[in-house]
């Protein structure tokens, strides 16, 4: 039997994975589980001839491959955007949108082919509300204390808007001051020379801010999130925001606004910021959440313990239904079966 070839638009690495790479690995461990074979690659995909299919995760100019695709090798290009892409670029594939958001750019774009809306995977068989022990020990081992404890995950990019991230976490804590920022990326200083512990010390921050840029496993991920009390996610933009939906299987919840992304999977709107400027840039529609809304959100998940656990449970559900791994693997064999015959 030909193997199904999982290809990421990043080369692979052997530490820090990119999230694409960690998506691409989940869904070949369960594939495999179920008997079939798979294999994992990077942009270059030297194995694609001798493929049954091929699954790329990412854009299309990261893919050498598609200016001369292998005859009789269905592609299917599981896509994210924020605009609409210039269609030539999905000429030789089915692309597989990641979010409606997307899927509605890629229809505006006239893309020829289009396959049902397929999220990102989430193992919420591991990404699971703690027990009252397991979060104990995750506190302590965070050094949150009893602390009340916001936290935020991703890539340090101008597009994650951590400096809005922080400017309302320093309103917040005016009326909230026993309570911390868990802040987990790549780097502290970004691309751009944007620093975070810049900012933070320029708001008065201190102690109240946690920053790490270490390597976390998912297990280092899961420890995280169960020592959380809320998660936030500002982003003016994201293509599906895999952190934040794991942080609501492990029963969080979510701090957002109506920013493509992590709004599309949400259930509810109670910690939903309403009034975040619209803006346009490049062709791409962004929003831009204010600190001030943010920072009430935040201090209405505070005083409403009640509120936060039924949330999470409802944002837990939500994930189930949209991204467990059963979900996602029976939405691509039931397209694979149907292009392939």
């Amino acid at each position: 039997m030909k193997p199904l070839l999982l290809a990421g638009g990043l080369p692979l690495r052997g530490e820090r994975p990119t999230s694409f790479q960690r998506q691409l690995l989940l869904l070949a461990g369960a594939w495999r589980a179920a008997g079939r074979e798979v294999e994992v690659s990077g942009p270059q995909t030297s194995g694609l001839r001798r493929a049954a299919a091929g699954i790329l995760l990412g854009y299309p100019d990261q893919f050498p491959a598609l200016a001369d695709p292998p005859p009789g090798v269905p592609l299917y290009l599981w896509a994210q955007c924020s605009r609409p892409p210039d269609p030539r670029g999905f000429a030789s594939v089915t692309a597989v949108p990641l979010t409606p958001a997307t899927a509605g750019f890629l229809q505006r774009a006239g893309v020829g082919r289009i396959g049902p809306v397929i999220p990102h995977a989430v193992d919420t068989d591991f990404f699971r509300p703690p027990t009252g022990g397991q979060r104990a020990r995750a506190r302590r081992a965070l050094g949150v204390g009893e602390r009340f404890a916001v936290g935020a995950v991703g890539a340090h990019t101008y597009r994650k808007r951590f400096d809005l991230l922080l400017r309302a976490f320093a309103l917040f804590r005016v009326s909230c001051p026993d309570s911390v920022l868990v802040l987990h990326t790549d780097r502290g200083v970004s691309a751009e020379g944007a620093d975070l512990a810049g900012l933070a010390g320029a708001l008065g921050l201190g102690v109240g801010l946690l920053l790490s840029s270490r390597e976390l496993s998912a297990s280092g991920l899961r420890e995280l999130y169960r020592a959380l009390d809320v998660f936030v996610n500002l982003s003016e933009w994201e293509g599906f925001g895999l952190p934040a939906a794991e942080a609501m299987a492990c029963g969080l919840p979510l701090v957002t606004h109506g920013a493509q992304g992590p709004a599309e999977l949400v259930p509810y709107r109670e910690l939903a910021a309403a009034d975040s400027t619209l803006r346009e840039e490049g062709g791409s529609l962004l929003l831009e959440v204010r600190p001030e809304t943010a920072a009430a959100l935040l201090l209405r998940a505070a005083r409403e313990p009640e509120l936060r656990r039924r949330l999470g449970e409802e944002g837990r559900a939500a994930v189930e239904r949209a991204c467990a791994v059963p979900r996602i693997i029976r939405s691509w064999e039931k397209l694979l079966t149907e292009c392939t015959g």
